[in-house]
């Protein structure tokens, strides 16, 4: 994981946040448990995350979609990751990000929806040549190269790409739910324009 977050809109501009998490995650890794270095590292990742979800400009979007990667490090097989990936994934706070990036959206009225998240960096995306290949052989490191049609991105931007496709056809899907049953509308929920969303990936 070479940056914390990956924020991609609907006109496929995309931003990396926390670049400097990964050199960190590889310091806290190799601090020794219990610590006062250890405690300054975890302290220095809090302000890592804080500064990444507030360089997200909240108050131009009503959407925000997310991987939802709860088994990323439960399991023998969690997400299909081995046991070095989980070992190296363990400073990795996954559930305070998502717990802050709640917050975050709760206090700017802003609709987080989560995704699945397998497969979201290794399926082409490639419109030129519409294409769909999802294959393990796709990505290599940061690196993407679809096998099939050759297109070539960065991983996470690919990734940004194909969770805000899926976070929108969810979206579409609430909406068309919202028109059949008006009376199932909460008050105060954003209004849920898919032009304004702006959609975020844990690079992976």
């Amino acid at each position: 994981m070479r940056k914390l977050l990956t924020v991609q809109d609907n006109e496929e501009r995309t931003a990396y946040l926390g670049r400097e998490y990964h050199d960190l995650q590889d310091r806290i890794r190799r601090a020794r448990p219990g610590s006062e270095n250890r405690k300054k590292l975890l302290t220095e990742r809090d302000h890592v995350i804080g500064r990444a979800l507030n360089a997200v400009p909240w108050n131009l979007i009503d959407v925000f979609g997310v991987e939802d990667l709860n088994g990323i490090t439960r399991g023998k097989h969690g997400l299909g990751k081995n046991k070095e990936f989980r070992r190296k994934r363990l400073p990795w706070a996954h559930r305070s990000v998502l717990e802050r990036l709640l917050a975050k959206a709760i206090e700017n009225r802003v609709l987080l929806i989560a995704v699945y998240a397998r497969g979201t960096s290794r399926e082409c995306p490639n419109k030129v040549q519409p294409c769909g290949c999802a294959s393990a052989l796709n990505r290599k490191g940061e690196v993407f190269r679809c096998i099939a049609c050759g297109y070539t991105a960065d991983a996470d931007r690919v990734g940004a790409h194909n969770i805000r496709s899926r976070t929108l056809a969810i979206l579409a899907l609430r909406r068309d739910w919202q028109r059949e049953h008006p009376l199932g509308r909460s008050r105060g929920r954003p209004t849920l324009r898919a032009k304004d969303a702006l959609l975020c990936t844990s690079a992976a």
